[in-house]
């Protein structure tokens, strides 16, 4: 124990957000059991009798005390945290204009040397014989035709990892068709019973709340939740606990990808950060989680990033309009930032340019297309193998906000800040269905793993329909759980639960009733 007196409501709700580490010394855990009562031997004062309206007004009271109490307490951390940000700011700059100031300084003494070698140079080639001349010119013939080269391959993805997807591509085409779904896999009368199962509250800081964005680790229970504060939330649903809070961003994080062994963040600052997973052999529901490196972008904000089905490429869009196309080489730097900068695992590739304000991306679940949406409702759509923009269509009248392949192969879907919600038939290019949200803007689409299902969320909540029965559809009570918008959507291992995450920091996971799973 730290030595440090608490009121025994305030820090057993500081721990259950805290997940058991002591407020003061967050480096030591600390849970209720090590907590030491501290009693009077003075003997009770009994307080009169009150009429219930006053006691009431004093429990009212106690509470907002204690909420006041907790919001203080996160407001002084988050200014520490903020002071000690601005600090390593000013070491940072303090040490990049010393860096410059000696750089110059070489600079200035590399141009006095070859001032002083040039007579001498002079001297030298008026001394040469003449016969040597065409050696030379030939040298300089080979020098110029090395940096054409260079550019050219700098704009086309390598033989090798070409075909490295291409091979992944014919076998995952040919095995989606076969693809089973499991026998217990819910349909939708099932889905249309499911209530809260499991609600994480102030999943992010309160400085700084909502979450952005949502994805789900395949054949696992992890949620990934990108917030407004800068960090992505890594929600264990089998243990409900936090297993972990991915930092490093310096802005708050704007899409989210994950894999079985790799999770990508993008942010508003416009970089891109790579994680390895690691499950921890010793602990069971023990996660580590690895910065391995960074792709930094213009000056635009990083509009959405998608991995590729290999796990080996990942892309990245900007605002701006760049897509760019990156290697991640299977190297770790051991949870350590400095050295993973010095060994930067994530190498850039190609960069494609929509020469338009991107939103968001989606990848195509056999890896070699890639839709993007763009800001005046249109969707672009890059062929990997050839490395162009194939199509263009349109059918929205505000900014594509989200992107969902179905796992067919043969739909995907759109929505927009104009409450449509487009899917469209990926082999004639056409729009097939066209759906309204009454409640306005739609933020989140995502098809199920069996293609039949797609939930969609907005400022209402949730919605479920079927495809190709557009009119059975069931919108999940929200009131209760989610007091604001709901940012992100994701569909759990075979069917079995939805997590939502919205503004007001509530990660819910979304199942059958508790009687009926039982049953």
């Amino acid at each position: 124990p730290s030595g440090q007196i608490y009121e025994r409501r305030l820090i057993l709700t500081k721990l259950t957000e805290n997940n058991n580490t002591d407020p003061f010394q967050p480096t030591l855990t600390l849970t209720e059991d090590q907590l030491i009562s501290l009693e009077s031997n003075a003997s009770p004062i009994t307080p009169p009798a009150r009429a219930p309206t006053v006691s009431s007004l004093l429990d009212v009271l106690q509470k907002e005390h204690d909420a006041l109490l907790l919001e203080l307490f996160d407001a002084r951390q988050a200014l520490e945290e903020t002071r000690r940000e601005l600090s390593q700011a000013l070491y940072q700059n303090d040490a990049a204009v010393r860096v410059i100031s000696r750089l110059v300084m070489e600079r200035d003494a590399a141009h006095a040397k070859l001032q002083s070698i040039a007579p001498q140079q002079q001297q030298l080639q008026a001394q040469t014989p003449a016969a040597p001349q065409p050696m030379e010119v030939e040298a300089e013939v080979e020098v110029k035709e090395e940096p054409d080269a260079a550019t050219t391959n700098s704009n086309k993805i390598g033989e090798a990892d070409m075909s490295i997807m291409v091979e992944t591509w014919k076998k995952l085409s040919k095995t989606r068709k076969k693809r089973a779904v499991a026998a217990d896999y819910p349909q939708f009368d099932t889905i249309s019973t499911f209530v809260p199962a499991d609600t994480k509250s102030n999943l992010h800081k309160t400085n700084k709340p909502g979450s952005n964005c949502l994805t789900a680790v395949p054949k696992t229970k992890l949620v990934v939740s990108g917030g407004n504060d800068k960090i992505a939330v890594v929600y264990d649903g089998a243990s409900q606990t936090v297993v972990g809070k991915i930092s490093g961003h310096s802005k708050a994080v704007t899409s989210v990808d994950a894999t079985e062994d790799l999770i990508v963040t993008g942010s508003a600052d416009g970089s891109a950060r790579c994680y390895r997973v690691h499950a921890s052999s010793d602990t069971a529901g023990a996660y580590s989680f690895d910065y391995i490196g960074s792709v930094d972008m213009d000056d635009g904000v990083c509009a959405g990033v998608c991995i590729h089905p290999t796990g080996k490429y990942v892309l990245v869009a900007s605002s701006l309009g760049k897509i760019v196309f990156c290697r991640v080489n299977n190297s770790s730097s051991n949870g350590d930032d400095e050295d993973a900068a010095n060994a930067n695992a994530v190498q850039q590739l190609v960069v494609f340019d929509t020469e338009t304000t991107v939103t968001c991306i989606g990848m195509h679940p056999d890896g070699l297309i890639l839709g993007a949406g763009t800001a005046d409702g249109k969707l672009k759509i890059l062929d990997l193998k050839s490395q162009k923009f194939a199509s263009t269509l349109e059918g929205h009248k505000g900014a594509v906000t989200s992107l969902s392949f179905s796992e067919n192969g043969y739909h995907f879907s759109s929505s927009s800040d104009a409450g449509e919600v487009n899917v469209w038939d990926l082999r004639k290019l056409k729009l097939m269905k066209t759906l309204t949200c009454d409640a306005g803007a739609v933020y989140k689409v995502r098809f199920d793993f069996s293609g039949k299902n797609l939930a969609y969320t907005s400022g209402k909540g949730v919605t479920v329909c079927v495809v190709k029965d557009w009119d059975k559809s069931v919108e999940l009570v929200t009131e209760t759980v989610h007091k604001n918008a709901v940012m992100g959507i994701v569909w759990g291992l075979d069917g079995q639960w939805i997590a939502s995450a919205g503004k007001d920091r509530n990660l819910v996971l979304w199942g059958v009733p508790a009687h009926e799973a039982g049953s």
